[in-house]
């Protein structure tokens, strides 16, 4: 912006900007392209943006659905139990021994991490049930700019939205549960 040139964040901006006269008018004056071959570049170009984010969203979902959730939820179980199982203990005289003179909250620490995990774990499934929704409805829309400007103005931040939640349950979630391969794994191969 500061040298005077366009700075558009989004791929359906920069098609619709190049679609213009005058970012492309001098190849249909050099004889390179017509303007009936420049316009339907243009619309391979949309038709590819949609098509690749409508791959990246279903993609998602579907993994999310069957291997992000069942993760969670069986990281969830356990620390319920070991909660449970703690909070049996509780009243016991070993446990009071053990605290001590701390006088701590032993159950505090399962406490919080159930509600991380269980916040996270709706964060996740929020974020893509309403990508689910956007998706459902654009299954209908025929017009193909519209169609790729709301990928990218909702569908987009949904999907990172699901990303960062997901990624969050990645980090609390056992590696024997967590069936995908997570980030430390990929950068530092054994």
């Amino acid at each position: 912006a500061r040298r005077g040139l366009p700075n558009i964040s989004d791929t359906p901006a920069v098609i619709e900007r190049m679609h213009g006269a005058k970012e492309h008018g001098f190849l249909c004056e050099l004889g390179v392209y017509s303007e009936v071959e420049l316009s339907s570049r243009f619309n391979v170009e949309i038709e590819r943006y949609i098509k690749q984010v409508t791959l990246e969203a279903r993609t998602l979902i579907e993994m999310v659905r069957t291997q992000v959730v069942p993760a969670a939820e069986k990281q969830l179980q356990l620390t319920g139990a070991a909660w449970s199982a703690l909070g049996a203990m509780t009243g016991t005289r070993e446990l009071q021994e053990s605290l001590g003179a701390r006088g701590a909250d032993p159950a505090a620490a399962f406490r919080r991490r159930a509600e991380t995990l269980a916040g996270a774990l709706e964060g996740v499934l929020g974020a893509t049930d309403r990508l689910e929704n956007v998706m459902r409805h654009l299954e209908h829309d025929h017009d193909e700019k519209r169609h790729a400007r709301r990928l990218a103005d909702e569908a987009r931040p949904l999907m990172t939205e699901a990303r960062d939640a997901a990624d969050q349950l990645e980090r609390l979630v056992d590696d024997d549960l967590w069936a995908l391969p997570k980030y430390r794994e990929m950068l530092f191969i054994k």
